[in-house]
């Protein structure tokens, strides 16, 4: 059986935001939904043809509790049948995220 090959397609980030400043009302879902629909517009990807949505995602807590990147993936409006991980990685380099990636 050979191993199947992971395709990263182009890389985004939300906007910095500080406590109690212009997105505090923002659900983190909502937040991560706006940049997911620009990622796929923007490429053009075929969003069913995704296997796995990836987030990082530091301080896990509150609105972000949970599984943002799955969550923000359907509040995009995108296939349902499409599993997410988040990962709250401290003061890592981007770049480890992508050897984070779960098995299986």
């Amino acid at each position: 059986m050979s191993t199947p090959t992971a395709y990263i397609v182009d890389a985004v980030r939300t906007p910095v935001g500080k406590r109690g400043g212009s997105l505090a009302d923002m659900h983190s879902a909502d937040l991560g939904g706006h940049v997911l629909k620009a990622l796929v517009d923007r490429t053009g990807i075929d969003a069913g043809a995704v296997d796995d949505v990836i987030m990082g995602c530091c301080d896990t807590i509150g609105s972000q509790a949970g599984d943002v990147a799955r969550t923000a993936w359907l509040v995009a409006g995108l296939p349902d049948h499409v599993p997410g991980v988040t990962i709250d990685r401290q003061c890592g380099r981007p770049s480890r995220r992508c050897t984070s990636r779960p098995k299986g």
